[in-house]
Order: structure tokens, then sequence, then C-alpha cells
């Protein structure tokens, strides 16, 4: 987002991405971050922990946006047949977590929720990688900090809402909102594609369009995670809050 963009949404305070009690469309995610880390005990090319991380073109994290759907899917770029760093006998040799989102500058708090809906319409992803919509509320006058976050895992198609509520931070004038989804797994190789998950923002799905998924909160809407998914999900505590304000790494 430029900073005329930053400006705007200032003085507008609701986009098409989220607004307060109303439900998310997709047209402002435009952030594209990913964390590369050693796969727990099976590589120690970094320690056995971050090897690096930064903002980068949508296609490192995997992601494709067009209006209002996105395409998530395993991240290619980084893969390099016979490189023992980023190849393991055609597979991927590093986990690579990726977060996909918007935000928006002066959100109001105090009263509402901020609320995602979308249709998960395709799920073909492999087993290796997990998946899930969050959506963040960040405060810049505290390291951006994330104050607030619900985070809805997901492997299936059907309805999917996400919802924050605001009332408990009333007072607090300039935070920033963000919404978006996260994908955590090895490097894929090109040549073996994995499956992808497509998503429509902006409405659950209707007709009869695939099973409703639990909701926010739902301790049976968490399905098992594979060890990149458990291992990626405790590094995007501190990780993933960050706003684009924050060093890139």
């Amino acid at each position: 987002m430029t900073p005329i963009k930053r400006a705007l949404a200032l003085c507008a305070i609701s986009t098409s991405l989220f607004t307060v009690n109303t439900q998310a469309g997709i047209g402002d995610i435009d952030v594209f971050y990913r964390a590369v880390f050693d796969i727990p005990g099976v590589t120690n090319d970094c320690g056995g922990g971050q090897c690096f991380a930064g903002f980068g073109p949508p296609e490192q994290s995997g992601t494709t946006v067009s209006g209002s759907s996105v395409t998530l899917g395993p991240e290619y770029t980084f893969y390099a047949a016979g490189d023992a760093f980023w190849d393991n006998n055609g597979s991927g040799n590093k986990l690579v977590v990726a977060s996909s989102f918007g935000e928006q500058v002066g959100v109001p708090v105090g009263t509402g929720t901020i609320t995602v809906e979308a249709c998960v319409n395709s799920y073909t992803l492999g087993s290796d990688y997990a998946v899930q919509g969050f959506v963040k509320l960040l405060d810049p006058n505290a390291g951006y900090s994330d104050i607030l976050g619900t985070r809805l895992p997901f492997s299936r198609t059907g309805s999917l809402t996400i919802s924050a509520d605001l009332s408990a931070y009333e007072g607090d004038t300039v935070l920033i909102a963000q919404v978006g989804f996260e994908v955590s797994g090895p490097n894929g190789n090109p040549a073996n594609p994995d499956g992808t998950v497509d998503i429509t923002m902006g409405s659950s799905c209707g007709g009869g369009g695939g099973s409703a998924l639990p909701p926010a909160g739902d301790p049976n809407a968490i399905p098992t995670l594979p060890i990149w998914g458990i291992f990626g999900l405790s590094a995007l505590i501190g990780l993933m809050g960050w706003s684009r304000r924050k060093p890139r790494v």
C-alpha cells in the first residue's frame, strides 16, 4: 500500500478489504511476507532455526490474488534441484512460513468487530501444509505488538468466518488491522506441484457450496498439523504480527 493509500485509509477508515461490523472483501491484500527455517530434527543449515525472513513478491509466498479471489499454495521459487540447501531428493528441504495480508491504519475501536467472510471453493493442498486465516490488531505505540489475534486453521471447503472483537480497546485511536492467510510447509518442487486452496472473499459459499467450516475458537476446527505447521505456527506468534513499518529482515 502506498503512502497516499495509507493517508486515505486514515480518513476513510473502511476499505474494501475489511470494515467494522461488515463482511470483508479482498481488494487490498498486497503484503507478502515469508520466513524460511530449518526443518526441526531434519536440517541444520541455519543452526536448527530461522535462515532468513522478509517481504517479497506474491510468488515467494505461493499466493495469487485476482479481484475477490485468492489462491494459496506452496512456495516454489526457492527450490533449486541439486542444491542440498533447498533440495532433498526431489522434495523441499526448508520450512517456509508465508503470510499474505492486507492492512488498514487508524481502525476505530471501542465498539464493533472486524469480520472476514469467505468461501473456500476448493482445497487440494497436500498434507505437508497447514493453512489458516487470521485477523490481527497491532499497536504501533508498543512496537507493533499483536494485541489482538483471531486465527482459524482450516483444511477443507466451505464457508469461512473470522471475527475480532474491538470493544476491549476503547481509547486506542491509531491501531492497525491486518486480515489475511498463512501457509506453512516445505518449499515446493515446481516439477511436482502439491495442490492449492482457492478462496472467494466477501461472502459465504451459499447454494450448498461446500460444508460449513466450524467458527473460530471451536476446537474441532483445528486439524492435526504436520511438523511444518506446528513449528510454523509457534514461530508466527512474534514474527507475522509485524507491520510493514517494522524493519525488513
